[in-house]
């Protein structure tokens, strides 16, 4: 019984979950993967925009690999075409290496 309780907790832990809140509406978007990449980084990104079409996202998040990788680079340079920096749909900043506030909060995600 105690192998089997053990069992869980490990897959439990073994689950990523990403996650965006909207500060305007309060409302807390998650979504379960069973890893951290760029390629599951750029599908929750996609479908935080499809949720919300006609807004700007503005993404403030730790300096995981996946977050400033090749295919989150290409998604962004599709995404943001040719618009002016000021009018792009999808920014990223990344908290400073030092920050408190990664210790507490891996990563967070504002949507404006």
């Amino acid at each position: 019984m105690g192998a089997a309780i053990a069992y869980n907790l490990i897959l439990y832990c073994l689950i990523i979950k990403y996650g965006a809140f909207n500060l305007f509406e309060s409302k807390l978007y998650v979504k379960e993967y069973k890893t951290g990449n760029g390629e599951n980084t750029v599908d929750f990104i996609k479908k935080l925009s499809q949720k919300n079409p006609n807004s700007r996202i503005i993404i403030f998040w730790d300096g995981a690999s996946y977050h400033k990788g090749e295919e989150m680079q290409k998604f962004l340079a599709e995404i943001n075409q040719d618009l002016n920096q000021k009018n792009w749909k999808i920014t990223c900043e990344l908290f400073a290496p030092y920050a408190q506030s990664r210790e507490s909060n891996r990563s967070c995600m504002v949507i404006s």
